[in-house]
């Protein structure tokens, strides 16, 4: 059985997608700026990814026809309702079911997340049973593991600090050896957003001067 790659994701819509950047710059440049992103893993991390199953699990039925329209290649699968635990929990669980192994779930607000964290992440979980890629604001872009069985999602403090802290203390408890990922940002904020600008300038500067080379 081939790994499998999970992408949680929104449709990239005013409104929909990046609420909390959206207070700051508004939902039309939240949402582009997601897309941005979107377009980035997509080139990066999906299309790399041949030997992988490959599935995303959008936030709500209505995101689907979005995917459809743009990813027609993918697989879509709606998140279930609760918080980002309930959801990772089902995911995991839905795709174990249907017999696959090695279940790497990532999200899709990550711009330096490229195809090699994941193959890094589906060769850690041959030795180990969990493997983790934090954020640097304390959560994680990245959960894999290799069978289901483990309670990672319980009494998590989400959307704070402590994601992954509390995270790894709940699997070394369990006994679970975990893999650990060098550590990428997310978009979330107004400064997260001029950083990727930021990116996106000086690789566009690299590009011009290699094709004037």
């Amino acid at each position: 059985m081939k790994p499998t790659l999970v992408l949680f994701a929104r449709a990239p819509l005013p409104g929909n997608a990046k609420t909390r950047l959206a207070e700051a710059v508004g939902p039309a440049a939240a949402a582009a700026a997601y897309a941005e992103i979107l377009d980035r893993l997509r080139a990066r991390l999906c299309r790399p990814l041949q030997g992988w199953e490959q599935v995303i699990f959008v936030a709500r039925e209505s995101d689907r026809a979005w995917f459809a329209r743009h990813w027609p290649e993918m697989r879509c699968e709606v998140q279930v309702r609760g918080d980002l635990g309930d959801r990772l929990r089902a995911a995991f669980e839905a795709t174990f079911a249907r017999g696959h192994e090695r279940v790497v779930v990532v999200g899709t607000d990550i711009p330096d997340l490229a195809a090699d964290h994941v193959r890094r992440a589906g060769r850690l979980l041959e030795r180990v049973p969990l493997v983790l890629g934090p954020c640097e604001d304390g959560g994680y872009y990245l959960i894999g593991q290799r069978a289901p069985g483990a309670d990672l999602f319980s009494g998590i403090a989400w959307s704070t600090e402590r994601v992954y802290r509390q995270t790894l203390e709940r699997a070394l408890a369990q006994g679970l050896a975990v893999g650990r990922l060098p550590t990428l940002y997310d978009v979330d904020t107004v400064e997260d957003l001029r950083r990727f600008w930021a990116d996106q300038a000086v690789a566009a500067r690299g590009r011009r001067a290699a094709s004037r080379s």
